[in-house]
């Protein structure tokens, strides 16, 4: 039971990797805010149309915000990124069954002509 208490201690207090380094804003140019995190892009806010854009460092753009400190405070938190994937996996499938129906339709045509 004292293993277990100790671990629980030592993990509750180990810093996040969020934590570590600071994330710095410029502005190159009005209604643009740009985030680095150390030497990295970490991804830019844009004003738009009355509410702020947020897309990330990896170019997956976020839900839109209201205020320019709630876009901000959304890079810094953990995020999903959108089942892009998951979505061509499925066209393709519904491709491909597509494509093997029309050839055994195509198939069977020829075969009664």
């Amino acid at each position: 039971m004292t293993a277990t208490l100790s671990l629980a201690k030592h993990s509750a207090a180990a810093p996040s990797v969020r934590d570590a380094v600071e994330v710095r804003w410029t502005t190159p140019e009005a209604k643009l805010w740009v985030a680095t995190q150390g030497d990295d892009f970490a991804g830019f806010v844009e004003f738009s149309d009355g509410h702020y854009e947020v897309t990330d460092g990896r170019g997956v753009q976020l839900a839109a915000r209201a205020t320019l400190r709630e876009a901000k405070a959304s890079l810094a938190l953990p995020h999903e990124q959108p089942a892009k994937p998951m979505t061509l996996l499925y066209v393709a499938v519904a491709t491909g069954g597509l494509a093997l129906s029309l050839f055994i339709a195509s198939l069977a045509i020829v075969w009664m002509g």
